[in-house]
């Protein structure tokens, strides 16, 4: 839970004006005489004097009227303005703004020379809003977020925090309406405490963000560092205009919504090879994918496939059009292209065994991150490429391999196509092979991915596959 979230509770305590009681005792003997009259008696003698217990003295007024709450405006740096009536009502106003300043250089052309692009804008805007309403511990809060880049996701509105919190106890709270799930092991640092500008890209696509639902937990259990949580959400992530059928959270929908079966081809993972070799042919490959359709999944099935997997689909496709219902294309391989004296040169790159050639390639097959954080796994993704299972696999094959025209133009079955425009990594037109045969093919084309969307952009994926599992649906009806 975001540490900001801690109540902190201030009370503020006045007194009255005091008021001033004054007893005052004057006393007076009058004696009077009138002209013609009889001489008055001789006066009486006074009485003995009696001793009178003076009165207890009186409270100050301050002390005996009754206490009023004291409305009270008070601000400091990094708190923002607060106003509060005693502990029934406050209400505190901050804010923050990003000011950004962007400077993009394209590559070097022929002559050496760059082109620039400078950008002055407003990163971030955001406005909190929040206090307690009746007693402190029911808790309130508002977060506004107005910059042009906080509308992710097609947002429509600029709310982001809209929730109520109510503190029954140290060991049991409840909060409810739309807030960061509490679930995110990526995003650890509030925004304003970053070191740069932005997140790393990795935890902008996979970070759970924020969703509508309700949360039960505790910081502070039994008065101890330990704290739980448990919470249920709607799964659609914030504001939220028009009625859906309830789910889990984005990561999960596709195991929500359809059984789903990830497979290791032949030779990676966990997966074997054919006995004596250490590499298997693509015609093993698809004989592999369609064994499991029809001994595990036992009906035809939506094949989602990145890469090498795509290629596969395809070739499933015709091979065994009675097992696929669609297919779902991700940055595909197999373009026939130059043939092998394309894939000749593509293979010699991915050999390479310098780590300046693995850097290279790094930033080839990934769109979003930038390749200093890929540093660290340059030794893997050598290893990744240069085994006996790729190369080997390579060198026993022949131009029969790529698929042709035809393979796409004439697919027994509907087919869907996401491709990464930052892919750098297949060979040069191989996003035009596939975008000109496949002209009736629904398209998701990513900006800002590389050679892998479904590690770059998970959410945008996931809804693509589920819209076309459903289209797929409606045309069995």
């Amino acid at each position: 839970m975001p540490k900001f979230l801690r109540r902190r509770s201030l009370r503020v305590s006045s007194l009255l004006p005091r008021g001033t009681l004054l007893a005052c005792a004057l006393p007076c003997a009058l004696g009077t005489s009138i002209a013609g009259a009889e001489p008055a008696a001789p006066a009486p003698a006074p009485p003995s004097p009696v001793a009178v217990a003076p009165p207890p003295p009186s409270e100050p007024a301050a002390l005996v009227a009754a206490s009023e709450p004291a409305f009270v405006i008070e601000g400091a740096p990094g708190k923002g303005l607060t106003a509060r009536v005693g502990d029934a009502f406050s209400m505190n106003l901050r804010t923050r703004v990003q000011l950004r300043y962007q400077l993009d250089g394209s590559a070097e052309d022929a002559n050496e020379d760059r082109d620039y692009q400078q950008l002055v804008n407003v990163g971030t805007a955001r406005l909190w809003i929040s206090g307690n309403v009746y007693v402190p511990e029911l808790r309130y809060m508002i977060q506004l977020a107005v910059a042009g880049r906080d509308y992710r996701d097609g947002a429509t509105s600029p709310l982001f925090d809209a929730y109520l919190d109510y503190r029954v106890h140290r060991d049991f709270a409840v909060r409810v309406g739309q807030f960061f799930v509490p679930f995110d092991r990526l995003r650890t640092v509030r925004e304003f405490a970053l070191q740069m500008a932005d997140r790393p890209l990795p935890v902008g696509e996979l970070t759970l963000d924020r969703d509508v639902g309700v949360a039960f937990y505790s910081e502070q259990f039994l008065g101890t560092p330990l704290a739980w949580r448990v919470g249920v959400f709607g799964g659609g992530g914030t504001n939220l205009s028009v009625g859906k059928e309830p789910g889990a959270l984005v990561m999960g929908r596709l195991a929500r919504h359809h059984d789903v079966y990830a497979l290791d081809l032949l030779g990676h993972g966990l997966s074997g090879l054919p006995a004596g070799r250490h590499y298997a042919t693509v015609d093993e490959h698809v004989a592999a994918v369609a064994g499991l359709i029809r001994q595990v999944v036992r009906r035809p099935a939506l094949v989602v496939g990145n890469s090498l997997g795509g290629m596969l689909g395809v070739r499933l496709a015709w091979a065994e059009p009675e097992l696929v219902r669609g297919l779902v294309l991700l940055n595909p391989g197999g373009a026939p292209l130059g043939g092998r004296a394309t894939y000749d040169e593509f293979f010699a790159k991915i050999s390479d065994t310098r780590l300046s050639a693995a850097y290279r390639v790094s930033g080839e097959l990934i769109g979003r991150v930038p390749r200093l954080l890929l540093v660290p796994l340059l030794r893997s993704l050598q290893h990744m490429f240069q085994r006996p299972v790729i190369l080997e696999a390579y060198g026993a094959s022949d131009d029969s391999v790529f698929l042709s025209p035809e393979h796409l133009r004439r697919l027994p079955v509907p087919a869907g196509l996401i491709w990464g425009l930052r892919d750098r990594f297949l060979p040069e037109g191989s996003f035009g092979f596939f975008d000109e045969n496949l002209p009736g093919a629904p398209r998701l084309l990513l900006p800002r991915c590389g050679h892998l969307p479904q590690r770059e952009c998970p959410l945008r994926v996931v809804r693509f596959v589920l819209s076309f599992a459903d289209r797929l649906d409606a045309l069995s009806l």
